[in-house]
């Protein structure tokens, strides 16, 4: 069995999860700072039994969250900071489309493609949601369109 005795050289520690024998710098950071605390505080450690486990059998960390909106897994960067504060994240698309939602005008589709119970219920009777964005905004008003964009199409 090792000893930490040696002050110099290799020292193989166990690894908590495949036990294998590896040296200190396959461990985490964190991990390695608790060790080193114990030998240098003149504890004994056992390098056999540290609990420690190597980057390798080591989880990574989540770079993955589940929108409650759309129920799509996207990652961190789909979420605003804010967002990821809160127990139920949403991404930005669903903030989006809920946030821009004006009262009495109907709104886009959701990214996801859901269609509510609502929606299916106006269209079994026929209805049609409009597709033209000109129905709801004046010419000069449509959304996307910027002033220089404008300036050049009354110029010609």
């Amino acid at each position: 069995m090792p000893s930490n005795d040696n002050k110099g050289g290799y020292k193989p520690f166990r690894c908590a999860s495949g036990n294998e024998w590896k040296p200190l710098n396959m461990f985490s950071k964190a991990q390695q700072r608790n060790t080193r605390f114990l030998i240098d505080s003149g504890r004994k450690v056992d390098p056999e039994n540290t609990g420690m486990i190597c980057k390798e059998h080591n989880s990574t960390p989540a770079l993955e969250h589940g929108c409650v909106g759309c129920d799509r897994t996207l990652p961190y960067d789909a979420f605003s900071l804010n967002q990821r504060r809160l127990e139920d994240w949403r991404c930005l698309q669903c903030v989006a489309w809920d946030t821009v939602a004006e009262p009495s005008v109907v709104p886009i589709p959701k990214a996801t493609g859901h269609v509510s119970v609502e929606e299916e219920e106006m269209m079994s009777q026929g209805y049609l949601a409009p597709v033209e964005v000109a129905q709801f905004f004046d010419e000069d008003d449509l959304p996307g369109v910027s002033n220089r964009h404008k300036e050049i199409e009354r110029n010609q």
